[in-house]
């Protein structure tokens, strides 16, 4: 046990790459990185087809002028929202293909040859950043989803699906026809015995069905809107900002192993003949150079 430690300690990085070589070429993280971004892909497209849907009927009812512009802004930002998960989950697909595991196999061997293990090191860090990178992010950005119960876009669902559709219809034509009918039945009062208290009851009835069709649909139409919006913030948080921030630090980071990389000499001393050098052999190795 105490020589597997040693083993580990003095060769961790060896082993992490390793590590890392046998998760990029096996689906071990793919799998559920994929499944997580269909089902959520799923929910996005389902909750654009509703709001599609929604947008046609109410466009339809003039009355409803209002909610039609706040269903227009549901309507794109789940366009958006829809177009950022394809793009993830494009670049997951090819994260996977043949030829990139191919290469990052390549990288691994030639690492074992002294003339190209720098260069490969290079290369397999950053094929590195797309498999099994990508994976290891969107694993992450599931635990997050779930740990702080993210908006997943269900609650939309619900939400547009528990809308009744045909009592909406209904309301709508209701109010049309009761519009209708004002126009006819005020010229009949205007041109005949101006009866203005009949003309105050339609007037009265029409505005109530019209306030009552407003507010069920508004009503609906704002708590929608809500939770898109939150819908939004959330695939912006887990699909954007965060993965961008994933790629920086991971930027940095082989920016600073690059530069070591690079170092092929480190000045230690200097004598009266020259100076001493240390010249790099193989890991953990080397040797002292007079520098004449």
């Amino acid at each position: 046990m105490k020589e597997i430690k040693n083993f580990l300690s003095k060769n961790f990085f060896s082993v992490a790459l390793f590590v890392f070589v046998i998760v990029a070429m096996l689906d071990i993280l793919y799998l559920p990185a994929i499944r997580f971004l269909s089902n959520t892909s799923a929910v996005a497209l389902a909750n654009l087809s509703l709001a599609t849907g929604m947008k046609i009927l109410i466009a339809g009812i003039p009355v409803l002028k209002g909610s039609a512009e706040i269903i227009d802004k549901v309507f794109s930002y789940l366009v958006f929202i829809n177009g950022v998960l394809f793009f993830q989950i494009i670049l997951l697909k090819v994260s996977q293909i043949l030829l990139l595991k191919l290469l990052i196999l390549a990288s691994w061997i030639l690492l074992f040859f002294r003339e190209t293990k720098k260069l490969a090191l290079k290369a397999l860090l950053v094929l590195f950043l797309f498999n099994p990178g990508l994976s290891f992010y969107l694993a992450g950005a599931e635990y997050i989803s779930n740990a702080v119960r993210l908006e997943s876009g269900e609650l939309i669902k619900a939400h547009m699906e528990s809308i009744d559709k045909e009592k909406l219809k209904e309301k709508g034509k209701v109010s049309v026809e009761e519009e209708k009918k004002s126009e006819n039945k005020s010229i009949f009062v205007v041109i005949g015995d101006f009866l203005i208290n009949t003309f105050n009851t339609i007037k009265n009835t029409i505005i109530d069905a019209i306030n009552k069709t407003k507010a069920f649909v508004g009503e609906s139409i704002l708590r929608l809107l809500e939770l898109t919006i939150n819908y939004f913030i959330s695939v912006l948080f887990l699909f954007l900002i965060c993965p961008f921030l994933y790629f920086i630090l991971l930027y940095l980071l082989m920016k600073n192993i690059f530069a070591k990389l690079n170092e092929e000499e480190i000045e230690i001393g200097k004598g009266n003949k020259g100076k001493y050098i240390l010249i790099p052999l193989e890991r953990n190795r080397f040797i002292l150079r007079r520098w004449m």
